[in-house]
């Protein structure tokens, strides 16, 4: 363990915010790939593995918001459902148009509440044309979803 902790810190890069930022390889996330000769493991997770013991079942948080970051002192073991919240709580989610999965943006937003407004179409025929469901419709109508668009 003591070889595998000094070979972990010959990779890390101290930086003036205190994030200890990994050398090595990096996935699409911006997360450090640790490339051990038994097996590939996110660094982050390896700096937990060494330094609070075995994350198995959990995931690892990131209290600095940086994915590069391997300071142990940054990290805290977790459950997904934390993990989320915390996303939400630093206004980090993909939401409205920002979300790759996203069927409408503002201006069809605005069009379903005329549409709502003119009452000729049902919410389940508004939900058909723009290909989302009728539960949709209702909520944007009750400003649940989209509450930041209005009709006008």
């Amino acid at each position: 363990m003591d070889d595998l902790r000094e070979w972990f810190l010959a990779r890390v890069e101290v930086q003036p915010s205190g994030c200890w930022r990994w050398v090595g390889d990096y996935d699409a996330d911006g997360y450090g790939l640790a490339r051990l000769p038994d097996r590939t493991v996110k660094a982050h997770r390896l700096s937990c593995e060494l330094h609070h013991g075995d994350p198995s079942g959990l995931v690892v948080l990131h209290g600095c918001d940086t994915p590069a970051c391997v300071n142990p002192a940054h990290l805290s073991l977790g459950t997904q459902k934390q993990n989320v919240a915390d996303r939400i709580q630093k206004n980090r989610s993909a939401s409205g148009e920002a979300n790759g999965r996203a069927k409408l943006n503002p201006p069809k937003v605005r069009l379903i509440h005329r549409l709502l407004e003119q009452g000729s179409l049902s919410k389940t025929e508004i939900a058909g044309l723009f290909g989302i469901e009728r539960k949709v419709v209702s909520k944007i109508e009750a400003g649940i979803n989209w509450s930041q668009i209005t009709g006008r």
